[in-house]
């Protein structure tokens, strides 16, 4: 409308005998020029409203160093490679271990839909039980046209989403019994399995889970439960552990007064504390202390998670492409804690990934003895 009258005034100026002087008729230009720009500039160019946009909703904090690779593994996907599109990510963390309950997640949904109420994403992605169950509960009110796609989820509760319309995505297979198993093939003389936790109630699901998955083993190692602990108490009981004794460490989110902690930190501080070997389920527990873990890596999850985001956005259906089978979980060992128990690197299972291996004198030293070997021979020719 202001345009309308610009160019109403501009026409009036310019009638011979209206008085104007040439000052006034340039600054009048200016104006004609400066009016249009600035409605243009108001409005967003078609190439960026047209970017599909993400909300990925992460279970816990924002340092956690799962969701670090779990992240790190979808942006490897997401990030344009040759004519792919561009995709627009925003990343939300729901905190659910030390914020959750109805009334906080009442405040998280009404805070995601004045945030995103402007620019409601395309797909949403939940990572993590706690993030899947928020999306299916409020998908609906919240953002209902959007499509769900969901990673870092236990196969138990995946199960349930097979055939739901709109929602595809990658679960976990999380065992700690390969682990286990390995444990006493490479260390025959291991007795009993102390099973260490924190006192969240994820922390104490994750409990019964490995006390079910392990109890085949009854028959070959003793698995008791630690007492939930006080962190500095729980390092004392550890370190007076028996040689024939091997520690399963699952999480430590919250001790028994309250304090919260990141797991793998615990690891780190379980894992020098104990005069034994440690397992666990994470692989970002590898690089603690742990010697060993059996589990598909989070930053390769979200690689295959990043991908089920780009085929939705292609124009495949979440049904279409279902809830896919989880990636086969593989033994992952820590060479340093090996040697450090006494393990020899032979004994490990075929199949094993075995990292942080100290190379050979011949690894080491293999281009400096090529190039003198080199030297040798072109003196000798001459």
């Amino acid at each position: 409308m202001r345009h309308f009258w610009f160019q109403r005034l501009a026409v009036y100026l310019r009638r011979p005998g209206t008085g104007v002087s040439a000052v006034a008729r340039l600054w009048l230009a200016t104006l004609l020029w400066a009016g249009p720009a600035e409605a243009r500039a108001a409005e967003p160019p078609a190439s960026v409203a047209s970017i599909p946009r993400v909300l990925m909703l992460f279970s816990n904090d924002r340092l956690l160093p799962a969701n670090l690779r779990f992240d790190e593994g979808m942006r490897k996907s997401l990030d344009p490679k040759g004519d792919q599109m561009e995709v627009t990510c925003y990343a939300e963390f729901l905190d659910a271990v030390r914020f959750g309950g109805p009334e906080r997640e009442e405040a998280m949904e009404e805070y995601l839909r004045r945030r995103y109420q402007d620019t409601p994403p395309d797909v949403l992605v939940g990572l993590g039980s706690q993030a899947l169950e928020f999306f299916l509960v409020r998908r609906a009110t919240l953002f209902p046209k959007a499509a769900l796609v969901f990673g870092g989820v236990g196969t138990e509760s995946a199960e349930r989403l097979k055939g739901q319309p709109g929602v595809t995505g990658l679960p976990m297979e999380l065992s700690v019994a390969p682990a286990v198993e390995a444990l006493l093939a490479m260390r025959p003389k291991t007795r009993e399995i102390l099973l260490v936790h924190g006192a969240s109630e994820g922390d104490r699901s994750w409990r019964d889970k490995a006390l079910r998955q392990c109890a085949p083993l009854a028959s070959r190692v003793e698995i008791t439960d630690c007492p939930e602990l006080p962190l500095d108490q729980l390092k004392t009981r550890l370190a007076a552990l028996p040689p024939d004794t091997a520690v399963l460490y699952l999480t430590y989110f919250r001790g028994p007064g309250g304090d919260d902690h990141t797991p793998a930190r615990v690891a780190r501080d379980i894992a020098a504390a104990s005069p034994v070997p440690v397992l666990g389920p994470y692989d970002t527990y590898i690089g603690t202390g742990v010697l060993g873990v059996s589990v598909s890596p989070f930053e390769e999850d979200g690689v295959v998670v990043g991908n089920l985001i780009r085929r939705v956005l292609s124009g495949e259906t979440p049904e279409s492409i279902g809830v896919l089978p989880p990636a086969p979980p593989r033994l992952i060992l820590d060479a340093r804690q090996m040697e450090r128990h006494g393990i020899s690197a032979g004994s490990a299972p075929a199949g094993a990934e075995v990292r942080h291996r100290r190379p050979s004198l011949w690894e080491e030293h293999r281009a400096g003895a090529l190039g003198a070997l080199g030297i040798v021979v072109f003196q000798g020719a001459l």
